[in-house]
Parts: C-alpha cells; structure tokens; sequence
C-alpha cells in the first residue's frame, strides 16, 4: 500500500493559483485599492481546532497572495451580529469568498447563517442555493472536500468512467454533490451507510469514507487492490485519526490517504481555488 502525499498535491494546485490571481499592490491593508481574490472567514469561540483549521487556511492565502480577512466573535456574539457581519462582507468587491469556520457553537442556527452567504461567495458549497445547483449537475465550483477528492484521483491517474466508487458517511447532505458529480461519470457509485458498510463497500475500487470514527474502516471491509480516501479527522488527545486503519488496510488496500497530512492540505488548497475563481 502506497501513502497519498496530500502536500505535495496542495502545492501543486497552490502554484496553479498564483498564476491565476495578482496579489494587490501595494496590500490592501496599507491603503491598496484591493486583491484580485480575498477571503473573509468568520470563526466564533474558542474551539482550538477550528483556530487552527483557521490558522492553516490564512497560512495558504498568503502563500498564493489572496487577501485574508479574519473575523473573530466571542461566544457570546448574537446570531444577529454574526448575520450583519456576513451581509458587510457580502458588500465587499474585494471579498470573493467567505466561510463561516464550524462546527459552531450550540447555540446557532447554523443553516441560517449559512444561508446569509451569497451563493456567489460560499467558498464550501454549503449554500442551499449551490447543493441545489449540484443535484441539477449545475455548478461553477467544487465543494473543497470534492475537489480534493478529484485532484487525488488525477494525481494518481484514475479513469473515472471506468472505476466503482462507494461513499461511506453518516451525512444527509454531504453526498450530495458526490452522486451528482460521479452518478453520470463513473462506472457506478453507491452510498454506503454505516450499517451496509460489509455489503457496501466491498464492491468499490474507490472508498471514501467520511463517517467520523477512529481507524474504523478495516480490511476486510474493502476489495483487495481498492484506493481508500479518507476524509474522516478525528482528535484524540494531541493526535488526529482517520477513518481508515492504516495497520489493517496495509495489505489489502493499493493507496490511502494518510491522517494528517492527506486530504486537508488539499482541501485549505481547492478552498482557495474556489476564492480565485469567484
């Protein structure tokens, strides 16, 4: 079993970027006239790994010369100013993206905030507007996690149209851009919930699986040969953990996507492509 080297793809796409965006001069921030593409990211509380998460996505902005605008709120913060904040940055020519960090705090209505970004703008593809868009097969940009997905599968030189593909996730509304994306383009593709997983996924050349659970995807859950995405991230004390068991799937599996450093750094990258294209 081969290892994904989900930073060298980031890279990759992150130098696509730079030739696509001219980064302002001088900065915004000392009294430019604007970037071509910026990206505002509202993030509220104190949970560590959405400030990371946040860290990282500022990190590659600068990297390829997007502008970064991050708006931090107390818990505390009224699901009206949250809403007053994304309806500004909704107004803002030089903000062409914008993403609200979750998960959030309890107390939001996620949803409803989600639903203040403009279509346009939702940077994650989270907007009802845009899910709706995918199930017509009408889109003009990947959800990020998507996208990560195919930038592996074209690193690896994968034929779509002639591979099964099988999703494993707990989500109602995470496979939806998947089987609209892959349902006219691959040989086949199933959905897999958590209790089909034995008869599920055993027939897929292509596992991904996103269910939230440690090392939860073994061996004998998957055909011999299978390319195994995991987009699972699970934190246990200092350690984040995928879905897959790299131990188990060793022998079984042909390539996998290790957790950290797989299909993160891909996904803060197409995150980005989408900013540069708005």
């Amino acid at each position: 079993m081969k290892l994904i080297d989900g930073k060298k793809i980031a890279e990759r796409i992150e130098e696509e970027i730079k030739t696509k965006i001219t980064p302002p001069n001088p900065p915004l921030h000392k009294g430019g006239k604007g970037a071509v593409a910026g990206l505002a990211v509202i993030l509220i509380g104190d949970n560590p790994e959405s400030h990371l998460y946040v860290r990282l996505k500022e990190a590659a902005a600068k990297r390829v010369g997007i502008y970064f605008e991050k708006h931090l709120f107390e818990e505390t913060v009224s699901e009206q100013e949250i809403i007053k904040k994304i309806n500004e940055l909704n107004a803002k020519k030089n903000i062409t993206g914008i993403i609200v960090q979750l998960p959030l705090p309890e107390k939001f209505d996620t949803n409803k905030i989600i639903h203040t970004i403009l279509p346009t703008k939702d940077a994650d593809g989270y907007h009802p507007e845009n899910l709706i868009a995918f199930q017509k097969n009408k889109f003009d940009f990947l959800p990020p996690v998507l996208c990560a997905v195919l930038e592996i599968l074209k690193e690896l030189n994968v034929d779509i149209k002639t591979k099964s593909f099988n999703l494993l996730t707990k989500s109602e509304i995470f496979p939806i851009p998947y089987i609209a994306y892959f349902k006219n383009r691959a040989k086949e593709f199933h959905f897999c919930s958590e209790n089909a997983t034995d008869v599920c996924l055993l027939s897929g050349d292509i596992v991904i699986t996103a269910i939230g659970k440690k090392h939860y995807l073994k061996s004998e859950m998957i055909k011999k040969g299978a390319i195994v995405i995991d987009i699972g991230a699970i934190k246990k004390g200092k350690n984040v953990y995928g879905d897959a068991d790299p131990i188990s799937l060793a022998k079984k599996a042909s390539y996998l996507t290790p957790t950290p450093g797989g299909v993160g750094p891909i996904t803060v990258a197409c995150l980005l492509k989408n900013v540069a294209k708005a």
